[in-house]
């Protein structure tokens, strides 16, 4: 069970306890309603006793039942919240931006909201996640980059917002690995141009690794990519110039020997 999931059901305790003096009298008529009979605080309760139970669909349908029956009630705000984190738990990634952008324009200055910011990032960085990714071991930074953008975004608007937040050393190691997999997959483009004969796209996104993520442990193949494609478009002086950054920085790479042999039967 998270973190945030403990520190929810507890604050929805301590919500509970506070209002339940208000109720008791009808606690026995509530048992027997159905739901359409039942209060904020029912609703609420069933909610999180549900993401207790990590039976988020349930969840789901009770907190948002809260949302359009009793949409002005400062429970609901929590409920909302809770929402967008149930949302998540069930792989909807979509749904749970969409709950966590509303809680965000609805309630800007609540306590919780740098939560909200932050699941954004998360739905879409395990948005990328895959049964057959993991079947047949592809790499996920051969796919579509767009959510590794996104949930990059995200955790950046994050940490630009609430730089105290409890959240942020989380979000920077998220933005690492995907920084990480943003280069890899700009060295899986350049490779792709190479077999297809497209040099120049090549050296483009070579470049591209170089300038927007250098540092990154592909920084090393993709001067590796842009020496192959310079050599290809007979553009010798400039494969040498890769080939000497690469040696210098990646001394021990194992595709310097190969280079230097295609430089040389050029």
């Amino acid at each position: 069970m998270s973190d945030y999931l403990l520190f929810v059901i507890k604050k929805a305790l301590f919500i509970l306890v506070i209002t339940a003096p208000l109720h008791l009298s009808g606690c026995a008529t509530l048992e027997a309603d159905m739901p359409s009979g039942w209060s904020s605080e029912r609703l609420y309760e069933e909610g999180v006793d549900s993401l207790r139970h990590e039976d988020y669909t349930f969840a789901i349908e009770h907190f948002e039942m809260m949302e359009s029956r009793f949409p002005f009630e400062a429970l609901t705000q929590q409920a909302m919240l809770m929402n967008a984190f149930a949302y998540y738990k069930v792989n909807d990634p979509e749904s749970a931006i969409a709950a966590a952008n509303r809680f965000i324009k609805l309630y800007p200055t609540h306590a919780d909201v740098d939560y909200a910011y932050y699941l954004r990032g998360l739905a879409h960085f395990h948005s990328r996640d895959s049964f057959m990714d993991d079947l047949f071991k592809v790499d996920p930074a051969k796919r579509d980059p767009e959510s590794v953008q996104r949930s990059f975004y995200y955790f950046s608007e994050l940490i630009t917002r609430f730089p105290g937040s409890r959240y942020v050393a989380d979000a920077r190691q998220r933005m690492l690995f995907l920084r990480n997999s943003l280069a890899r997959n700009e060295v899986y483009i350049a490779r792709h141009y190479i077999e297809r004969g497209a040099y120049i796209a090549a050296v483009n996104h070579s470049k591209e690794v170089l300038e927007r993520f250098d540092g990154t442990p592909s920084t090393g193949d993709a001067l590796v990519a842009m020496t192959e494609a310079y050599i290809l478009l007979k553009q010798i002086d400039l494969a040498q110039d890769a080939l000497k950054v690469l040696q210098y920085n990646y001394p021990d790479h194992p595709a310097i020997s190969g280079l230097l042999d295609k430089l040389a039967n050029t």
